[in-house]
């Protein structure tokens, strides 16, 4: 079974598109009512079984599962770690 956490409401249109074409048992797991206001980009298939790089970094590695991504980048600012090398994934 594939199980999928967005991190917005774009990447959640994303991921139901995904699960209804891969023709596999799929799940997506998205808090109700938690949608952000990001751009809606079109649909396309995402690769199965794949990370998202969202930051560059080599010394920390944050993985981000679901919508705690803005909650990452707050931490990461309120720290003063952004001279850090930060990985976000």
């Amino acid at each position: 079974m594939i199980i999928m956490t967005p991190s917005d409401e774009n990447e959640c249109r994303q991921m139901l598109y995904t699960g209804y074409q891969c023709g596999k048992p799929a799940a997506v797991r998205y808090p109700r009512g938690n949608a952000v206001g990001v751009k809606l980009t079109p649909l396309e298939m995402l690769p199965i079984g794949k990370s998202r790089l969202i930051r560059k970094g080599q010394k920390i590695a944050i993985l981000n599962f679901g919508t705690l991504l803005p909650s990452a980048f707050r931490v990461i600012r309120k720290n003063s770690m952004q001279r850090l090398s930060i990985c976000v994934l």
